[in-house]
């Protein structure tokens, strides 16, 4: 879709499913080689049954990329020393783990996808150097659009840096360090980080569950799931569907596509001048919409409760 259309959005789905999928198989880093010995083997002393025989801890120079034996001291330190990779070549180190167990048309479709890092977000490269580097030495590795479970906190501050709305560190942890007079809230399928006092209700026939705090509004929708498996493009019309009126401005970004489900940010806009802020999660039961009503222009916790909300397992 086309960013110039209002409902669309859809440029900034890479964010999350380009990054999951640029490094879904990701490997390790190759170990740095050894720096050569910097005394090298000294002569043995004259005279006496010791001096015939070689220096027996002493190894030889190690060898430089022509097969030279490589200088001492400070230079071959130097030398040994890896650079630090591009963007571009640490998402394509995970492609290459990608051959041993993926398709060629999931390897090509890895690198293909690894040229956006030659132009990553202005100002996100520490974010995406974390979550780049994180995802190669996970073990929960797959062939398909998935960012690693372990690694979803480090690809939630690359959309949010990229969305110029940089997460504090404490958006990481906050089962353990929630907003100041905010709890975990649980309902039946779902719980989710809010402020005190939820109150339970009625949307169209469906549970719904709510909380002022100030001039915002922190609120769970809980609708049927999609009838068609939920992907980036049926999505822009399911949102759509479920929005309504409030729909204007769609844009859906950080899809995160899991077997069990699918977790997609949404920012919109109402007709009486309200931003809704959001996310839609989806499993085989339920659709779940986490969201925060706010005045143009108005700031929150939305970050804190959007990705404080879980599916129960």
């Amino acid at each position: 879709m086309s960013e110039s259309k209002d409902y669309s959005g859809l440029s900034r789905l890479a964010v999350i499913s380009s990054l999951a999928l640029g490094v879904g198989c990701a490997g390790s880093a190759a170990p740095a080689a050894s720096p050569s010995n910097s005394e090298g083997a000294s002569a043995p002393a004259a005279g006496g049954a010791d001096a015939a025989k070689p220096p027996a801890e002493t190894p030889p120079p190690a060898a430089n990329g022509d097969g030279k034996p490589g200088t001492s001291g400070g230079a071959a330190a130097a030398d040994a020393a890896p650079a630090q990779l591009s963007l571009v070549a640490l998402c394509e180190k995970g492609c290459d783990k990608m051959k041993a167990h993926c398709s060629a048309s999931s390897v090509d479709n890895c690198r293909m996808n690894c040229a956006q890092y030659e132009h990553p977000p202005e100002g996100c490269d520490s974010e995406v150097r974390a979550a780049l580097e994180c995802a190669n030495s996970a073990e929960d590795s797959t062939c398909v659009n998935i960012a690693p479970e372990i690694c979803s906190p480090k690809f939630r501050r690359v959309v949010a840096c990229t969305n110029g709305k940089p997460m504090a560190a404490k958006e990481e942890s906050l089962e353990h360090n929630p907003p100041p007079g905010w709890e975990r809230f649980k309902a039946a399928g779902f719980s989710s980080v809010m402020p005190k006092g939820v109150s339970e209700g009625s949307d169209g026939g469906q549970p719904s569950y709510s909380v002022k705090e100030g001039n915002l509004t922190y609120a769970v929708r809980v609708l049927p799931p999609p009838k068609e498996k939920p992907t980036q493009k049926n999505l822009v019309g399911v949102a759509m569907g479920v929005l309504g009126k409030c729909s204007q401005k769609l844009k859906l970004y950080g899809m995160v596509d899991r077997p069990e489900k699918v977790f997609i940010r949404f920012d919109s806009h109402c007709p009486d001048g309200t931003d809704w802020r959001g996310a839609f999660a989806i499993n085989s039961k339920k659709l779940y919409m986490p969201f925060v009503s706010l005045p143009k222009g108005a700031k929150g916790e939305v970050d804190a409760f959007v990705y404080g909300f879980e599916l129960d397992k």
